[in-house]
């Protein structure tokens, strides 16, 4: 008789500690589309709140990490964004948008070289992302590496990134069909 009511007693709490993690999961979520609205609507306060909140009923919620990363970006608090971003890639290594987000940051931290690794991972992830190559030649630009810098704009203006124009044109000229750099 003892064994079956411990057996009932141990399902309870199995039942109810299941029920609380399915309702953790939830709130979580809850939480997420909260701060989604809350940024979408430009409250910022708002959003990072709600975010942290889903991060405390989920803290392997990546997600959470990232929106509160995207956040701070823009608000300016760079090295807040890259501990958010760097958060989620640890917890979502495939992660693409956030890999950019640590490289934007770390490109406004002057952190050229930081963002030039983080460029390279989101590149890794995704090929076709115009941006990164833009911005990773950005960087290169920054610390002198022109021919880097001229092989990533090309490559970000045959993805469709009209934005680079301005820099091949400035900096980079073309010479047998490869494009070099020549600084003005």
């Amino acid at each position: 008789m003892q064994l079956f009511t411990r057996l009932c007693l141990l399902c309870i709490t199995i039942s109810t500690l299941s029920s609380c993690l399915l309702a953790q999961k939830r709130s979580a979520s809850y939480y997420l589309e909260q701060g989604n609205e809350y940024a979408f609507s430009g409250n910022y306060r708002g959003a990072i709140k709600n975010y942290t909140r889903a991060i405390q009923a989920d803290p392997s919620l990546a997600k959470a990490y990232y929106n509160r990363g995207n956040i701070r970006y823009n608000m300016k608090d760079y090295h807040g964004a890259i501990a958010d971003c760097s958060r989620a890639v640890e917890l979502a290594p495939d992660f693409h948008d956030a890999y950019f987000n640590l490289a934007i940051s770390r490109y406004h931290l002057d952190d050229y070289y930081g963002a030039i690794i983080d460029f390279n991972r989101a590149i890794k992830l995704d090929e076709e992302d115009d941006e990164s190559y833009c911005f990773r030649g950005i960087s290169q630009f920054k610390l002198g590496k022109m021919d880097q810098a001229c092989k990533d704009w090309n490559k970000a203006r045959d993805l469709g990134n009209s934005y680079v124009n301005t820099y091949l044109n400035r900096y980079c000229s073309s010479e047998n069909g490869s494009d070099t750099g020549n600084q003005e």
